[in-house]
């Protein structure tokens, strides 16, 4: 399964990170104390979700591929992947 990849981008209020993908508001993450992680763990979601489905499936994969896809998505999910 392929996806288009949500990113984080800054709106021009410091108070709020949105989510996009292919130019569009996903959503938006508005001021609080833990907002960057927040965004970046919904930011994450479809990369995660494509990772679990790699390892129920296994299906033509091979096992380093799958890790790889994994630590990506936590990597991201972390906000570390910037």
């Amino acid at each position: 399964m392929s996806h288009t990849p949500w990113q984080l981008q800054r709106t021009p209020y410091e108070s709020e990170i949105d989510i996009v993908s292919d130019g569009r508001v996903i959503a938006t993450v508005e001021a609080g104390e833990d907002k960057e992680e927040i965004a970046s763990l919904i930011a994450a979601a479809p990369d995660m979700l494509e990772a679990l489905e790699l390892v129920v499936e296994r299906k033509g994969f091979d096992i380093e591929y799958i890790h790889y896809r994994c630590r990506a998505a936590i990597r991201k999910a972390r906000g570390e992947d910037k």
